[in-house]
């Protein structure tokens, strides 16, 4: 989950589905949406937890960019611009970084799993009668 800090009394959690250096994208509950509170050009403040070596928390501010409404999936999609710090930013680059690592680590391996399940189609111990019914003579 992704604290934001809408106002002084309002602070809703949201899924992230997108972090850069630049902004992120969350999934927001449609149960919390509110025009009034969440609008393009809106500030609010940003709460990250980053799950490094230690927790580590980080507040920014960011712009509200679009909202993009799924009514099917009962939420929607915020673009946030956000503006952090030096020091915020070096963090977000360590983040991003291990993240990088461990997504290419799930592909290899994943990859390894299908090659493991994948078998060539190996006719060299038909028959030639049977290569002839199968049309593969």
């Amino acid at each position: 989950t992704f604290p934001i800090v809408v106002s002084s009394n309002l602070v809703v959690n949201t899924d992230v589905i997108d972090l850069s250096e630049e902004g992120v994208g969350v999934y927001l509950k449609s149960a919390f949406y509110d025009p009034k509170h969440f609008q393009p050009q809106k500030i609010i403040t940003l709460e990250y937890r980053y799950p490094l070596e230690k927790s580590i928390v980080l507040k920014t501010s960011g712009e509200i960019t679009h909202i993009l409404p799924l009514l099917d999936q009962n939420r929607h999609r915020l673009g946030i611009h956000t503006y952090v710090d030096e020091e915020s930013r070096k963090v977000l680059q360590q983040y991003i970084q291990k993240r990088k690592i461990e997504i290419i680590n799930e592909l290899e391996g994943l990859h390894q799993l299908l090659l493991k399940n994948i078998k060539p189609h190996s006719t060299s111990s038909l028959s030639p009668h049977t290569l002839q019914q199968k049309g593969e003579l």
